[in-house]
């Protein structure tokens, strides 16, 4: 008997040992990703490996060159890019080891390297490693540190309006005090986040009621809007799309074409909510929402 139990014993701790000798570490796994400008497109392969394609004209592409590119090309080397976003004409993206990097355009100082000179190739910003997020907009540029503190660079509103000599901020500024932000989604020239507690915030270009504060008045800060409960965001030049904790679907701004989904051509400068289903996952495109009811659709491109 004690020779059956030895054996069985022996059996299990030979199994133990091939599972922990066989099995995968993902904690670094990296999911495709891809994301586009006005003119380009950026696209983060399973591998870490880093492409682009399109309108090339101030080095957005990051290949070292400003010619336009019809089918993609590496970016570099380096397959440690784990976060990509596309902004007008210019590409910001992260790094494993928490690094922050950009391209392209630099009008504006959007891409946060101290200077307004275009780059054609991937410089970092700063020396910061805690950078966990990224969202770009058409002129400026958002990004989120592990501390929960929020930062911006480029183009304000007085820059849009021509109130000021010099043009945005050239080097990544903290916006207030908070640390309790968790997501951010960058548009034209406005901004939205969320914070821990679930709150929605959002600021800059309104004309369309994109902000969703009810009026059509550009926000110099952020402002919350409603007292809903929300779990994610998404917006572009003139809309945007949110989900509420309870998994339903909401648009405001823009909608001469119907991209907000309500069945309407009326413009919204409040969340109206968008039928009565409940979807897993939003984006936008460069003028409407776009639910993603199933990843698996784009397995072809996560080689």
């Amino acid at each position: 008997m004690k020779k059956k139990y030895r054996s069985f014993v022996f059996l299990i701790s030979l199994f133990i040992l091939f599972v922990t000798l066989t099995r995968v570490d993902t904690s670094w796994a990296i999911i495709p990703k891809i994301s586009g400008g006005l003119f380009h497109t950026i696209f983060l392969r399973s591998d870490g490996t880093l492409w682009a394609w399109g309108y090339n004209a101030h080095g957005q592409l990051g290949d070292r060159t400003k010619k336009d590119k019809t089918s993609p090309v590496q970016i570099g080397k380096d397959n440690q890019w784990v976060s990509i976003a596309a902004g007008g004409f210019h590409t910001v993206a992260l790094k494993s080891d928490g690094t922050l990097w950009a391209w392209g355009a630099n009008f504006f100082g959007q891409l946060g390297d101290g200077t307004r000179r275009d780059k054609t190739f991937p410089v970092q910003i700063g020396k910061d490693n805690q950078w966990v997020s990224i969202a770009a907009g058409s002129f400026h540029t958002i990004a989120l540190k592990s501390d929960g503190t929020l930062w911006a660079w480029g183009a304000s509103l007085d820059d849009r309006k021509g109130r000021k000599k010099r043009f945005g901020k050239t080097s990544p500024v903290q916006m207030g005090k908070d640390n309790n932000w968790v997501s951010i989604t960058a548009g034209g020239g406005n901004t939205l986040a969320l914070k821990s507690d679930g709150t929605l915030w959002a600021w800059g270009n309104n004309r369309h009621g994109q902000l969703g504060d009810g009026t059509k008045v550009a926000k110099p800060s952020p402002v919350q809007i409603n007292m809903e409960k929300w779990i994610s965001i998404a917006t572009s030049g003139g809309h945007t799309v949110a989900l509420k904790t309870d998994g339903t679907l909401w648009a405001w701004g823009a909608n001469a074409i119907g991209q907000l989904g309500d069945g309407t051509t009326v413009a919204k400068t409040s969340p109206v909510q968008i039928n009565k289903g409940k979807r897993a996952s939003i984006a936008t495109s460069g003028s409407h929402p776009v639910p993603l009811k199933s990843v698996k659709k784009l397995g072809g491109l996560a080689s």
